[in-house]
């Protein structure tokens, strides 16, 4: 199980291509949200939890191939 803290860095893999890994960082979390920096932007996403209790986050946005941050 993980949880996502501030100032450490989560990573994902694309689906389409698993030799790819995009990082982000934690800039701060509140509650259910984290402030991340992903490709030189700023975004504030929620939190959600998986089936075995593990956070993940969708930075990029939530689409049928979107990378999973964990």
């Amino acid at each position: 199980m993980n949880t996502i803290t501030p100032n450490t860095t989560i990573k994902a893999t694309l689906i389409c291509d698993s030799n790819i890994t995009i990082f982000a960082k934690v800039l701060s979390r509140k509650g259910d949200f984290v402030t991340l920096e992903v490709q030189n932007e700023v975004v504030r996403k929620k939190v959600k939890k998986g089936f075995d209790g593990g956070e993940y986050v969708l930075a990029l946005g939530s689409y049928s191939m979107a990378p999973i941050f964990m």
